[in-house]
């Protein structure tokens, strides 16, 4: 869903995300500035997810995990994208949810090895993030448990998509990019967090004809001023 990507990359300290609506964030095109990445992990840490950081490449400034140059070798294989920009997001969306807990790399690691096992076909539909597509109940599952903890999603997602459906649209990949933008958000700060819902809970009041609009990224019509608040409120300030 491609509002929904650009509510994951105007918020995207942590770059998730892409122009195409993927829940994976495989290019983290979309939005302004350069992603951030979370503190480096200590380097005797061990278990899934464990990122040593001790030999960087010296092209990229990081050591990318070997689930992120599995996942990115066919990305950049099958959709002609830059392998250098997947890895470092790969990277840092790999450190960032070693912060949160095992369980949570664990079921990222986990939506990426299913991902990075899909022919080029199947890896196209997976960046639509859109209908049944490959590897989608791994990436609702990581979403969920790397923002919620295994918790019931917040009613803010599920009206949304249901909106979203309601609508005529797919919202089989409508939770996962739900729960990756409010999480990214939440992660920026307080007032990022606030701004993100204020953006969904207009989107959700839309009548059908505006709401696809706004879904296929008229950011200057409908739910304009909350579109600002948004980019302002994630762009650095913080509460």
């Amino acid at each position: 869903m491609k509002q929904i990507a650009i509510l994951l990359a105007l918020s995207a300290m942590t770059g998730c995300g892409d122009d195409d609506g993927s829940p994976a964030g495989l290019t983290g095109a979309t939005g302004s500035g350069t992603s951030e990445t979370s503190s480096a992990v200590d380097s005797n840490e061990t278990g899934a997810g464990a990122t040593d950081t001790s030999a960087p490449r010296a092209d990229l400034g990081v050591d990318p995990p070997q689930v992120c140059q599995t996942f990115c070798a066919t990305v950049s294989t099958c959709l002609g994208s830059s392998e250098t920009d997947c890895l470092l997001i790969c990277t840092g969306e790999t450190e960032a949810r070693v912060q949160v807990g095992s369980d949570c790399i664990q079921s990222f690691e986990a939506a990426r090895t299913c991902a990075a096992a899909l022919s080029c076909s199947e890896i196209a539909e997976y960046q639509t993030g859109t209908g049944d597509y490959p590897c989608g109940s791994e990436d609702t599952t990581s979403a969920l448990t790397c923002s919620l903890g295994g918790e019931d999603p917040p009613a803010i997602c599920t009206s949304f998509c249901d909106h979203a459906q309601t609508c005529g649209g797919e919202n089989s990949g409508c939770l996962s990019s739900c729960l990756q933008a409010r999480w990214i958000a939440t992660q920026t700060g307080k007032a990022c967090g606030d701004a993100q819902d204020a953006v969904l809970g207009c989107a959700l009041e839309l009548e059908c004809e505006a709401f696809a609009a706004w879904l296929d990224g008229d950011t200057q019509g409908a739910c304009h001023p909350e579109n600002e608040s948004l980019d302002r409120a994630c762009g650095g300030d913080d509460s």
